[in-house]
């Protein structure tokens, strides 16, 4: 009997061959030396989640790396070391109704069974598939980053961070292989969707970190940790919380580049405070989702990226209310460069240390502050 090769050795297989069809795929041919599309295109027969559960990391990872300047050989490495062990892509039932599709948002919430929880995603991939088929790529993300906002905590936030990483390879060229990752990331925000309760609160504060001063913590109000084993559950914990609802509207939405880089940097703090003595993969988190809306922001309208700000916020807010303890003293100066603190990033196997390195690090590019290079060099070395 022939033995079954495995993950890996299929990719070897695969990254060694000329063109996808050595992979027995139906897909685009990629443009030759675009090491990007090669090996998204391997991933792309994958489910989102892998078989633990979680989010399937290496698809961001693999942009993050592609941005910082990794070269195409760090990028296949990357692929043929992953650790990632995705399920089945999930195959379509039911179409998705273009005139009624928010009945098919969210995970099924009856089931302890992640790919159950998650069946609709071939259904999402198809719709958007067609979408992008038929409209032009930045019409599809504006619509639907707009109709998906609300939901962004959903998935731990992986929905808009993928869709984020797969906007900013489209930005840079438009190709089959990155239509065919936005596709993929717009239909995993829409799978794992799930709304923060939310009310209108009349009297803003100035900053996030004032904002953050009025919010409720588990900790302080039911003295013990989130419910659930994982970011997921614990939201659905902390939405349970009087005076989380005001999270959102906490702070009055302006000028959407500078608000992203206030509220990058104060959680960059947030991270040094609390990532650095505890739960570091939830404080990554509150960064690198609304890092994803920044690598939105070319491609989408002024005003739906203004009206999607307060939920990238509110995503933020919450993992700190579910997870931040009074106790948290955390700091820390970075003593590389930011030259340094990149070949760092493309020589890290970590996906989480990674993906916001490559945050932190475009955020310092854009709105220099030394905490964003502080928080690179500590999840560099923690993770």
């Amino acid at each position: 009997m022939v033995p079954t090769p495995t993950r890996r050795e299929a990719i070897s297989f695969c990254l060694g061959a000329v063109t996808s069809a050595a992979c027995g795929t139906a897909a685009a041919p990629v443009p030759a030396g675009d090491a990007l599309d090669e090996v998204w295109q391997l991933l792309h027969s994958e489910g989102p989640s892998t078989r633990g559960g979680l989010s399937s990391h290496a698809p961001m990872a693999l942009q993050a790396l592609s941005a910082l300047g990794a070269s195409g050989e760090r990028l296949r490495a990357y692929v043929r070391l992953s650790t990632d062990r995705p399920v089945a892509l999930p195959q379509p039932t039911t179409p998705i109704d273009p005139a009624d599709w928010r009945p098919a948002l969210g995970p099924r919430r009856d089931t302890a069974d992640r790919k159950a929880a998650i069946a609709r995603y071939g259904d999402w991939l198809q719709f958007f598939e067609r979408q992008l088929a038929e409209q032009p790529w930045r019409d599809v993300l504006d619509l639907w980053a707009g109709r998906l906002a609300p939901g962004l905590s959903g998935g731990a936030t992986h929905g808009i961070i993928r869709s984020g990483h797969a906007a900013a390879a489209l930005h840079e060229r438009t190709s089959p292989v990155r239509l065919a990752e936005l596709a993929r990331g717009l239909a995993y925000w829409a799978t794992v969707y799930e709304e923060l309760p939310a009310r209108r609160v009349i009297s803003p504060v100035a900053t996030y970190a004032a904002a953050l001063e009025r919010l409720p913590r588990l900790q302080v109000e039911r003295q013990r940790l989130p419910h659930g084993p994982n970011i997921v559950a614990a939201l659905r914990d902390a939405a349970s919380l009087d005076g989380l609802a005001d999270a959102r509207d906490l702070v009055a939405p302006a000028d959407p580049a500078a608000q992203l880089s206030a509220l990058t940097a104060t959680f960059a703090r947030v991270y040094l405070q609390s990532g650095t003595q505890h739960n570091t993969i939830v404080f990554v988190h509150a960064i690198t989702a609304p890092g994803a809306l920044r690598k939105l922001l070319p491609c989408i309208r002024p005003e739906t990226a203004k009206a999607a700000l307060p939920f990238a916020w509110q995503a933020a807010a919450a993992l700190w209310c579910a997870f931040s303890r009074p106790a948290d003293d955390g700091a820390g100066t970075s003593t590389r460069t930011v030259a340094q603190l990149t070949d760092a990033a493309i020589a890290h196997d970590d996906v989480h240390a990674i993906k916001l390195s490559e945050v932190l690090l475009t955020e310092h590019r854009l709105a220099p502050d030394p905490v964003y290079l502080a928080a690179a060099e500590d999840v560099l070395s923690r993770l």
